[in-house]
């Protein structure tokens, strides 16, 4: 069985992979949990299974992976230099996050043969296509919802630090609350549809999306789109 991590910029996100099935996950946030919840985590998935191999996708600062993994255990670190069933057009591949390209692995196992539009919903908010002729072309990152806020909050002197609570935004706030959440939920909203509108112009194109945003988005989307919440861990896991 495999162990597949992804490191996030707030979330350690662990699974245990039988093959293609997901056997077990858990979603860990660094700063609500104890700091030692990743390795408690695996050591009780090593009591209960066999574990022999261990992949990951690091966006945020690396973990010490001898105090995480069983004694002796390697870990393989997924990349752009990974082998990939799809070429990269890519102008700095050296920098390509690893959780873009673990998502968008994702999505073409699941659709072979179709161009996407993989959106992960994250502390950023990333969109990045890959053609009907299996070559990745780039993307677009932007804020995500909370950093929108957070920014608001950080570079003015009074405006207050607003949390997003997935409730609705109206397009016109009539308190600087509103106007606030408008600007960071609406702006996010007309971004996506517009870069999807952009991508239907050139090829029909599935859009897919994850993340923890993800759900919220896509209901709140113009265009038609689906959910997937594992969808870069299972990536991780096929490779």
């Amino acid at each position: 069985m495999k162990l597949v991590f992804d490191i996030g910029n707030t979330c350690t996100k662990v699974a245990l992979f039988d093959g293609a099935r997901m056997v077990d996950c858990s979603s860990i946030d660094r700063e609500l949990m104890p700091a030692n919840a990743v390795e408690a985590y695996v050591a009780t998935l090593h009591r209960h299974y066999t574990v022999d191999s261990a992949i990951a996708s690091v966006v945020g600062a690396m973990p010490d992976w001898e105090t995480i993994l069983p004694k002796g255990m390697e870990i393989r670190l997924f990349d752009a230099r990974t082998a990939l069933p799809f070429k990269v057009d890519y102008k700095t591949p050296h920098t390509l996050g690893a959780d873009r390209l673990a998502a968008v692995l994702g999505a073409r196992n699941r659709y072979p043969g179709e161009a996407l539009a993989v959106i992960d919903a994250g502390t950023c908010i990333t969109l990045d296509y890959l053609d009907r002729e299996d070559t990745y072309r780039g993307g677009v990152i932007m804020p995500g919802i909370g950093m929108h806020l957070k920014a608001m909050n950080s570079f003015t002197a009074r405006l207050p630090l607003l949390c997003f609570d997935y409730t609705e935004a109206p397009v016109m706030g009539q308190s600087t609350e509103e106007c606030m959440l408008s600007g960071a939920v609406t702006s996010t909203l007309l971004a996506l549809d517009g870069y999807i509108n952009h991508l239907k112009d050139q090829s029909q194109v599935r859009v897919i999306l994850t993340g923890g945003d993800g759900l919220w988005i896509k209901e709140h989307l113009k265009n038609a789109c689906e959910y997937q919440s594992n969808l870069l861990m299972e990536g991780l896991a096929s490779v």
